[in-house]
């Protein structure tokens, strides 16, 4: 964003069409994320902290999904969080702002489950799970639905 408000862009003669010329004025810019990148790469490549990680998705995994997952993973929280779902969706928000964020690391955790039972492993959240399929969408539905069923 820098360089285009530094406005360093290509300029062509004034016989190029200027949809032409405007089609390259990114140019610099992804140019500018090429080197971030690289020097990222090269970062991970030679200081000996984060050469232990191998790469930037090892070291996303293990700095902030991994303490995700085991902080979600309780079933304290998943109760916290359906709890504040449900009260959002008093107020007239839908519930759906909460899950989006809560959706990949449930996923993760479901994953991480699925590869140790496949693997012969205890699964790590199978806790979890069944606190989800108890309180969730498993039984009855989301809110009172199981209870209304039952008192009909």
């Amino acid at each position: 964003m820098r360089f285009f408000h530094k406005n360093f862009v290509v300029k062509l003669p004034s016989s190029v069409p200027t949809n032409v010329s405007e089609s390259l004025s990114p140019s610099f810019l992804a140019g500018g994320i090429l080197i971030i990148v690289f020097l990222i790469r090269l970062l991970f490549k030679f200081a000996p902290i984060l050469s232990n990680f191998g790469d930037i998705f090892s070291f996303i995994s293990g700095i902030i999904q991994v303490p995700l997952q085991d902080i979600v993973g309780s079933p304290l929280s998943l109760i916290l969080i359906l709890s504040l779902a449900n009260l959002f969706w008093y107020f007239g928000i839908h519930p759906q702002v909460v899950y989006s964020v809560i959706t990949p690391i449930v996923m993760a955790n479901s994953i991480a489950n699925i590869t140790a039972y496949t693997a012969g492993q205890p699964m790590p959240y199978v806790l979890f799970s069944v606190v989800g399929l108890a309180c969730g969408t498993g039984f009855g539905g989301q809110g009172a639905t199981l209870g209304l069923v039952v008192s009909i």
